[in-house]
């Protein structure tokens, strides 16, 4: 049997018992097109094997007829909201983020998930990102486009410069959580996005494929253990985390806006951020002791 023929089976295993393929053309109204679909398979990367145990480069290589074989059912899914339980599973293994490390700390947790669930999600990201990067504040340097940790540490210096020159105080609070992506409350989430007026097929599938029907297991070497239902947090190696963790964030700083920080031409900046890093700003230690009070009392309610 050649590689088209058991990469048409294998999607044909995962989809076909679910009735989702049908011989007739399915109707595209407000979805990507087929070859919006293909465009995803250039920028899907992975660390591992998926949990459905069929590799990038088996979809890969069946080019457009493949694409064309993993469309409709993405349509179907899109469509009905009926996923198949595969495609909801992940599998987290841990990646030292240094040679030899044996401690948890020292690792780094990612989910594998099926590559079909990659490609539907991708799709999501691009149509919800706009509604989404709207709402993220200037002080997010963080999965940011045209932004990264050197344009949060190049105004950090210049605000320290610029209030030097005029001999003014800067007091500063470097705030590093411990597994922020982990503590995200679902409701939370789609409480927000809701708010955004996202599409309901796509918030359908956020709330089935990443929260409320998602499973994981944990793989070590070569034994996984048994699935469980994830209550909480963003899949690190999802393409939409990034994005739903910036959100999320945005609820805890957002009652944090009108605190004193320094004024930089007239605009107050109590706050920056390079995704889950954070460094508090003020002129005087008692503004920034409430500051450092709110942000704690924010996070303590967002995590409840």
């Amino acid at each position: 049997m050649g590689l088209v023929s058991l990469a048409i089976r294998d999607i044909d295993e995962i989809f076909g018992t679910t009735g989702l393929i049908k011989t007739e053309p399915v109707h595209i109204h407000h979805k990507q097109t087929m070859q919006c679909a293909g465009d995803q398979f250039s920028t899907i990367t992975t660390e591992g094997k998926s949990p459905d145990n069929i590799s990038v480069e088996l979809i890969e290589a069946l080019e457009d007829f493949g694409i064309g074989k993993v469309t409709h059912p993405l349509n179907e899914i899109y469509d009905t909201g009926q996923i198949p339980t595969d495609l909801s599973k992940s599998i987290f293994i841990a990646l030292p983020k240094k040679p030899g490390a044996t401690e948890c700390e020292l690792h780094r947790t990612i989910s594998l998930m099926s590559h079909i669930t990659k490609i539907l999600l991708k799709i999501i990201m691009l149509r919800i990102r706009n509604k989404i990067k709207s709402e993220i504040a200037e002080e997010q340097c963080g999965f940011v486009e045209d932004k990264g940790i050197s344009n949060a540490m190049y105004i950090l210096r210049t605000l320290i410069e610029r209030a030097l020159e005029v001999q003014k105080d800067v007091y500063l609070c470097f705030i590093e959580y411990t597994k922020a992506f982990d503590k995200v409350r679902h409701d939370e989430i789609i409480t927000e996005l809701k708010q955004l007026n996202i599409n309901g097929k796509d918030l359908r599938i956020i709330k089935k494929t990443m929260y409320w029907e998602q499973t994981a297991a944990m793989r070590i070497e070569n034994k996984t253990s048994i699935f469980l239902d994830i209550k909480r947090g963003v899949r690190q190696g999802c393409v939409l985390s990034p994005d739903l963790f910036s959100l999320y964030s945005e609820i805890i700083m957002r009652n944090l806006e009108n605190h004193p920080g320094i004024k930089v031409g007239g605009q107050n900046i109590n706050n920056l951020r390079y995704a889950d890093d954070t460094v508090l700003i003020a002129e005087n230690k008692e503004d920034l002791q409430k500051l450092l009070r709110r942000k704690q009392k924010e996070r303590v309610r967002t995590e409840q």
